[in-house]
């Protein structure tokens, strides 16, 4: 998918554009700053998805596919206040379930650390590993 497609998609899921219909060139342009801006914003996150330079319209995603609709979905989000559009619950949902994804998907676990109280606590036997 595109980056055009992303945004057109974006525009779509906000109500901004119609089924086929093609988004102007200023809104076109924005949206891809504002996606840019959200994709290195990612990375300060956790989500580091490789870029190195601004996308241009025509590049692709530099995405796996199951993680573009999430592109598309938090990108609605970032321009709905440039629109004056209305944020369906449903869109929100959405949107935050795919951040969830993408940050498990990315983000590494880390270590758990158990307090040393906690792992001595009474009726825990000694010595065997068991409690």
């Amino acid at each position: 998918m595109t980056v055009s497609d992303t945004i057109h998609a974006a525009l779509r899921a906000l109500g901004v554009l119609a089924a086929g219909e093609v988004a102007s060139a200023g809104d076109a342009a924005d949206g891809l700053s504002v996606l840019n801006q959200m994709l290195r914003g990612w990375k300060a996150r956790g989500v580091d998805v490789g870029l190195t330079a601004d996308l241009a319209l025509t590049d692709t995603v530099p995405l796996a596919p199951e993680f573009v609709e999430a592109a598309i979905l938090l990108l609605a989000l970032r321009l709905a206040a440039d629109y004056g559009a209305d944020l369906s619950p449903a869109l929100v949902l959405a949107a935050g379930t795919a951040w969830q994804s993408m940050q498990m998907a990315y983000v590494p676990p880390r270590g758990l650390t158990v307090e040393m109280a906690i792992q001595r606590l009474p009726g825990a036997r000694r010595g065997t590993g068991a409690p």
